[in-house]
């Protein structure tokens, strides 16, 4: 019923009934979230749910925004609706006031759907949102490179707003309109004022979203659900978050689908498919659209086995775990990649021409091509993107610096898993430890390439607890310890790591402290030479 209700208000603005929402968090974009809803008619107040802000500062904000700043659980007595971040603890005052009070409660993800699935200016555009625990920056600007072969494309991930025009004679021009940027749903609504404004036309708007889509886009696409962790104070998982717009597509009373577009298309990866199709099974009063599923595998490049006969589509047909992946990526090797789409009876094959890390890679490749294959750009294009293609800043890009080999990882998206990825791939590429890495190294006299007897830095750590659930200390001084046979130095970041620094020092391991990744690596480049190693995973903002 509150879904009607908001979703009228947002068509008739003063005509509709006088609905009050209450914006929570002020952290992430209740401020900006209450500013499109009163644009929309409603009477808004934003809280401050966490009571951090300083008086001064939230007086300032709210001065400046013209949004009402609350901290008192008093201001939702008159309240009709609450829109409430996924991962705010259940716990928290605010929220369990509005509980109490009887209010109904909506996440800035459904609050965010219900706006832009009534914004006319996205009527003639597709949109595309993709979420996901790892990959999604990758992901997406791999797919905006490919689908910019059908039209002007823009695209918003944690690394800014930027736009991917091609020309007639093929070429792809990439203009950055604004570095850096949230990717909390609660910004999406302003963050396509400013590109609209810009006067920025695009046929193609992708966005990457944490925890969740929103549901109003004509695609959503999720990367992967594992590792899924805690969130909302251990209350909820993050499979739950990221997975609840799909119950929208079957709740009447959401009206997420724009009016005269079909119920949007859903990619995800095929490890997730059983928890998916668990999903929409559950929802089988109204069909969510197209379920596209993507694979990847590896092949001895030597000894190459067929792939098996496709079953036929499974798009489409929620509940349906038969069949293999609507689109296949297979690598062989270091640097060759082989990509089927079985019901269309297609198969490409590409060769990477940059010294980029296959398994890191390998999935956003397959999601991309899912993704670009779903919007109608051709096979070729596709590998053409995939060829060209060098690595993204603080994906496992590879660099040559100052004589340094560097290996970037730092990201938003780090954890104990990739950081480890990181350090395994330099050691079985350029390690000296051989007994331990056979598999990586060439026969003697073949491996001057990549060769090296320099020492190897491991800066790594947190800019900030705050970054994305943060790097806990105590994972940090595991890694340091698993590896400091191999590894000659390491820089810890973040001030949450000087007790795990005492530690590790007081065991005879070499360690210093920087307060962030950029005095980090400063401080590796300034104790390393020619020829050495360092390998960046700070988990950051980039």
């Amino acid at each position: 019923m509150i879904f009607q209700k908001i979703d009228d208000k947002i068509k008739r603005g003063p005509a509709a009934p006088r609905l009050k929402a209450a914006v929570f968090d002020v952290n992430h974009g209740a401020v900006s979230l209450a500013g499109k809803y009163r644009s929309s008619g409603f009477d808004t107040i934003a809280f401050d749910v966490y009571e951090k802000m300083p008086e001064d500062k939230r007086n300032a904000l709210s001065e400046s925004s013209g949004i009402r700043i609350s901290v008192s659980t008093d201001d939702l007595k008159d309240v009709d609706v609450v829109f409430s971040p996924v991962h705010l603890t259940p716990l928290n005052r605010f929220l369990k006031a509005a509980h109490d009070l009887g209010i109904p409660v909506l996440t800035h993800h459904e609050a965010v759907g219900l706006l832009l699935k009534n914004d006319e200016r996205l009527k003639n555009r597709c949109l595309i949102e993709i979420t996901g625990v790892r990959g999604k920056t990758t992901t997406a600007a791999l797919s905006a490179r490919m689908i910019s072969a059908l039209g002007k494309t823009v695209l918003h991930t944690s690394r800014g707003i930027e736009i991917f025009d091609r020309s007639d004679d093929g070429h792809v021009s990439e203009t950055l309109l604004r570095a850096g940027g949230t990717i909390s749903p609660s910004h999406l609504p302003e963050i396509i004022d400013e590109i609209l404004n810009a006067g920025i036309d695009p046929s193609f708007m992708i966005f990457e979203i944490s925890l969740g889509c929103t549901g109003a886009a004509d695609i959503s696409m999720i990367t992967t659900l594992e590792p899924s962790y805690g969130i909302a104070g251990n209350s909820a998982c993050s499979t739950s978050a990221k997975t609840s717009f799909l119950k929208r597509y079957s709740e009447n009373e959401s009206g997420y689908v724009r009016p005269g577009r079909p119920a949007g298309i859903l990619i995800a990866d095929e490890n997730d498919r059983n928890t998916i199709s668990e999903i929409l099974r559950k929802c089988h009063d109204r069909s969510a659209g197209d379920v596209i599923y993507y694979g990847r595998r590896t092949e001895d490049p030597v000894r190459s086995e067929s792939l098996p006969a496709h079953p036929g589509s499974v798009s489409g047909r929620p509940g349906d775990i038969s069949g293999m992946p609507d689109v296949l990526l297979t690598a062989r090797g270091n640097d060759e990649i082989r990509i089927d789409h079985p019901e269309k009876g297609q198969s490409f094959s590409c060769r990477l021409h940059h010294d980029l890390f296959m398994n890191a890679y390998l999935p956003s490749f397959a999601g991309a091509s899912a993704l670009a294959f779903a919007t109608g750009v051709s096979g070729t294009d596709i590998v053409a993107v995939i060829e060209a293609f060098c690595g993204i800043e603080g994906r496992m890009k590879e660099l040559s610096v100052s004589g340094r080999y560097v290996l970037d990882n730092s990201n938003s998206g780090l954890n104990e898993a990739s950081a480890r990825a990181a350090i395994v791939h330099v050691l079985r590429k350029y390690g000296e430890d051989r007994k331990q890495y056979p598999e990586s190294f060439p026969d003697p006299g073949s491996a001057s390439e990549h060769s090296t007897s320099g020492k190897i830095i491991l800066v790594i750590g947190e800019n900030a607890r705050e970054v994305c659930e943060g790097f806990p200390p105590e994972t940090v001084e595991k890694i340091v310890r698993d590896y400091c046979g191999q590894i000659s130095g390491f820089i810890l970041v973040g001030a949450r790591m000087k007790e795990a620094s005492e530690r590790l020092k007081a065991s005879g391991i070499s360690v210093r402290t920087a307060e962030n990744r950029e005095s980090g690596e400063k401080t590796a480049f300034r104790l390393s030479g020619k020829n050495d190693i360092i390998i960046s995973a700070v988990k950051c903002f980039r």
